[in-house]
């Protein structure tokens, strides 16, 4: 080797010092160079090609410093895929939970109508002379455990009455142990709005104006509201002059508010003949049928009590006459002469036999499951079939 130059002995490269040891120190020979004369000396310097890093190593093979660009390359490109893969598996993850969500919601419809149609066919095949909730379409739908059917499972349930408040009770509830407000008079009208706490004069007005809604004349009632009235609101409408179709229809009518409507809903239907059942009529209902028929409300009262108390026993009355439930009751419980004739006077609109029914069907995904789907129907006897559904 030539005195008068200097090599680096170590090139900074790890790949070019562990050459440089089989080169017996040899300077690789993949750089720059640049002769500069100090002190007379000739001098051989590496170029750096990199700045030196903190470690103390520097990239001057220009083959590694393609190699480190590859890597550089190569991270970008695995990150880009590991971003796509998280994409493509966040949008794959939401589809399947959408069609999982889909199936339970079909199976849980599925279930919910196959207990509607339970409820049909036990509704309909019941040919006795009377219904009471002691009866199958009560007591075999309203199961607590539910019933299951192709992977799902159902429960009926209905809204009843008792004192003190609303209950929801298994199985089907009998809409015709509410009053239908297309067949009653203005006089059973005004005791139902009386019996739910409306004062008598106030409850006559609105009783007019509900029959005022429903006659096809244009001719208003005392204290009863027609077209003229309607029309000269800020947001004018026509009366229906026509039945009503769903109960919802009365917060039109002149008068009732949605605090009165939330009193009178659960005692009023559009469905049946205009007869209550007594077997399944709440007390509200049987005091207002007593209001209507002439008595007093302390004995209206008594006798809704009484009523109440035989029907809690099991019993049921099954014939719809007055005789034979003035007996039946008697047997049970004292009646006092004045109740014996108030429910004598009643017996013009009342009844022991039911042609529609109610309930909500809530269909689950599997017996354990919450519920995911419900279904408000009412199930008319005569016509054999669904006549009001709702899902929600």
């Amino acid at each position: 080797m030539n005195p008068d130059f200097s090599f680096e002995k170590w090139p900074a490269c790890i790949t070019c010092r562990k050459d440089a040891m089989f080169r017996r120190n040899r300077p690789c020979t993949i750089r720059h160079r640049k002769v500069n004369t100090q002190n007379g000396i000739k001098r051989l310097f590496l170029k750096p090609q990199w700045r030196q890093a903190a470690s103390g190593m520097n990239l001057n093979c220009a083959g590694h410093e393609k190699c480190g660009g590859a890597l550089v390359l190569a991270m970008w490109a695995l990150f880009l895929l590991a971003a796509l893969a998280m994409v493509v598996a966040s949008r794959v993850s939401a589809q399947l939970r959408l069609a999982q969500s889909v199936g339970h919601r079909t199976r849980a419809s599925l279930a919910a109508v196959s207990g509607v149609e339970r409820a049909l066919y036990l509704a309909c095949s019941d040919t006795n002379g009377w219904d009471a909730p002691v009866e199958p379409w009560r007591t075999e739908l309203g199961s607590a455990e539910g019933m299951e059917v192709g992977g799902g499972a159902f429960f009926i349930v209905n809204v009843g009455i008792r004192e003190g408040g609303v209950v929801t009770n298994g199985g089907l509830g009998d809409e015709e142990a509410r009053i239908n407000v297309n067949r009653a008079d203005t006089g059973l009208l005004a005791a139902l709005f009386e019996a739910v706490g409306v004062e008598r004069p106030a409850a006559e007005e609105m009783a007019a104006c509900v029959s005022d809604w429903r006659d096809g004349d244009d001719e208003p009632l005392t204290g009863g509201a027609e077209s003229g009235y309607y029309r000269s609101l800020t947001h004018p409408y026509s009366p229906h002059n026509g039945e009503f179709g769903s109960v919802g229809e009365l917060l039109l009518v002149k008068g009732i508010t949605p605090e009165i409507f939330e009193k009178i809903e659960p005692h009023v239907t559009v469905f049946g003949d205009g007869k209550v059942n007594l077997n399944s009529a709440g007390g509200t209902v049987l005091r207002a049928l007593g209001l209507a028929a002439g008595g007093r409300q302390s004995v209206c009262d008594s006798l809704a009590a009484k009523v109440a108390a035989y029907r809690n026993a099991g019993r049921a009355f099954q014939e719809p006459v007055a005789d034979r439930i003035v007996k039946d009751l008697k047997g049970f419980i004292p009646l006092t002469v004045e109740e014996e004739d108030l429910l004598g006077r009643m017996m013009g609109r009342l009844t022991v036999k039911s042609c529609y029914f109610r309930g909500t069907a809530l269909g689950m995904a599997g017996k354990n499951s919450e519920p995911a789907l419900a279904v408000d129907f009412v199930i008319g006897r005569r016509e054999c079939a669904v006549v009001a559904w709702h899902e929600h």
